[in-house]
């Protein structure tokens, strides 16, 4: 660091712009300061970010924040610092430079303390804001705690600090690892993780993560590298990577297991029983629910007994056990309010929006997604946001609004491919092919649903590959190729029983029970809309029951 303010201070003497020395105009303004300012000044040119604010020079002259404020102003007013905002500061490059120039002048213990104090600040503030938006409770890394903390009363103000800081935050972490603080990058790596799932971009925030659980390895940190790997395994199951996410998840646990650190457990066990459910092992998925619900309660995290309650709810759904889901769901609301917890109430809404237009509730199916989006759309949750349009779209298309299903589900689609998440671009391809296929636009919906299946296969989701294919032949079957629409709907048939998913077992019996009526084999075909018939009414499928139940009263059976 010495070497480098050597260097720093060589630079700044060098430069001139033919008429004027920059460097004596520079110390002409430093001479004219006070020995605080002069100090402040000094330190400023520490930073590893590009601005800073009250709290923040505080921390670094190590007064309090009402004075630094001051110092900071009047350091705007001799032009050595710019407001770019309001009370945020920054400073032109090459006043930095000079700056961190005359910083090397400072004994070397003196420039650490300070910057070990800007460092503690980022990352106890960090922390604090992570507890407080984090949808994996417990995982924050704590650190020493600065002389005068801001204030975060609520997830609103955290999320403020955190996108206003987030520069500063990323500077120091990269500051971290390039000086070899290994403790400090793992600990601030996970007191960001919060914040890079909900902003992005994941690819840069799983290659963070990746690099935490690397360093926590090498330093024996095995505590570290399971939290790093939960955190890692969630993003990789956003972005698609259902295998890696496993991967990542199932170590976490173990390690978790194995060193009694519950909290960590039941959080890799949460977010491990959603991914089998995409994966389309449901049972797995249930047991891992169910068994972070058990650790969250026994530890009286009701944070995470809601988000595990929301979870176990979308899993119940896609099992076809809608009053199930719907008690876990109202039970993760119920709690979510309870907190104060705006996002995990949005989270548990629009779940149980989806679960109510299965049973045929469409009004309080689109309400409840609108009170979902309402909240994602004011906390700028923008994942949220896509999967409460294409919830939305969804039910608009159960409905029959196949208008109001389009264009919700082209928003959605936008904020998909804006964020890089492949199965949420793969569901709404799925939904967009249904509903052209039931408005006749059979080459577009059979063009939508292939790319669709094909998304699926490369990313593993084999528990969401059903619908589209009875999706798929029913547009087969319309478009007069009832042999191939046939074998879709086997196809469908048998992962939807393998899955557990009788939902769209009985969507893919009634499918095969129509192309059987369409070819004459009426008794094959009345047996298999029966069977349906019966999946529909145990489901308490109202729509759909009644749908089967028509055309059988019509053909007479």
């Amino acid at each position: 660091m010495a070497e480098l303010l050597r260097q720093e201070h060589r630079r700044v003497d060098a430069l001139s712009d033919g008429e004027r020395d920059l460097g004596a105009l520079f110390d002409l303004s430093y001479r004219s300061l006070t020995a605080a300012h002069q100090q402040l000044f000094r330190r400023l040119g520490l930073i590893p970010g590009p601005d800073t604010e009250a709290h923040a020079g505080a921390a670094l002259a190590d007064v309090e924040p009402v004075r630094a404020h001051a110092l900071l102003e009047d350091l705007v007013d001799h032009n050595l610092l710019m407001q770019h905002a309001l009370g945020r500061y920054g400073m032109h490059d090459l006043v930095r430079l000079h700056a961190r120039a005359l910083a090397g002048r400072d004994p070397a213990d003196e420039r650490d303390a300070a910057l070990d104090r800007l460092l503690d600040y980022y990352q106890h503030t960090a922390s604090r804001a992570e507890d407080l938006v984090s949808r994996f409770p417990g995982l924050a890394a704590p650190a020493r705690a600065p002389a005068y903390p801001p204030a975060l009363p609520d997830p609103g103000a955290a999320w403020t600090w955190l996108r206003a800081e987030r520069p500063n935050l990323l500077a120091a972490l990269r500051h971290t690892a390039a000086h070899g603080r290994p403790e400090r990058s793992i600990a601030l790596t996970a007191n960001l993780a919060g914040l890079l799932r909900a902003d992005g971009p994941w690819p840069q925030a799983i290659t963070l993560h990746a690099a935490a659980a690397d360093t926590a390895d090498r330093l024996g940190d095995r505590r570290g590298r399971a939290h790093a790997l939960i955190w890692s395994g969630d993003l990789r199951g956003v972005t698609g990577d259902f295998a890696g996410a496993a991967r990542d998840l199932r170590e976490a646990a173990d390690i978790a297991r194995d060193l009694g650190d519950r909290p960590g457990q039941a959080n890799a066990l949460i977010r491990l029983g959603q991914v089998s459910g995409f994966l389309g092992d449901h049972p797995a998925a249930i047991r891992d629910l169910c068994r972070g619900l058990e650790l969250f309660g026994a530890l009286g995290v009701r944070r995470g007994q809601a988000n595990g309650l929301t979870l176990l709810g979308q899993v119940r759904g896609m099992t076809g056990d809608f009053p199930g889901a719907a008690r876990d769901l109202r039970r993760a609301l119920d709690i979510a309010r309870d907190l104060g917890d705006r996002p995990g109430q949005a989270n548990a809404l629009s779940r149980l929006g989806l679960v109510r237009k299965r049973t045929g509730h469409f009004p309080a199916a689109v309400r409840d997604l609108q009170q979902a989006l309402a909240v994602y759309r004011d906390s700028g949750d923008r994942l949220g946001q896509a999967n409460a349009l294409a919830g939305l779209g969804e039910v608009r298309c159960a409905a029959g609004d196949h208008a109001g299903a389009l264009r919700d589900l082209h928003d959605a689609a936008d904020l998909f491919q804006a964020l890089g998440e492949q199965l949420g671009q793969a569901n709404v391809l799925t939904t967009r092919g249904r509903v052209r296929g039931l408005t006749g636009d059979h080459p577009r919906a059979l063009r939508d649903l292939r790319e669709a299946l094909g998304l699926y296969e490369r990313i593993g989701a084999h528990g969401n590959k059903a619908p589209a294919l009875n999706g798929y032949a029913t547009s087969l079957a319309a478009t007069g190729d009832r042999a191939r629409a046939l074998m879709v709907y086997g196809e469908a048939l048998r992962l939807a029983r393998q899955t557990l998913q009788p939902e769209n077992e009985g969507e893919a019996l009634e499918g095969i029970g129509e192309c059987g009526l369409g070819d004459g084999d009426v008794e094959a075909g009345l047996a298999h809309l029966k069977q349906a018939l019966e999946i529909f009414r145990r489901l308490s499928m109202g729509p759909d029951a009644d749908r089967v139940q028509g055309r059988l009263s019509r053909i007479g059976s």
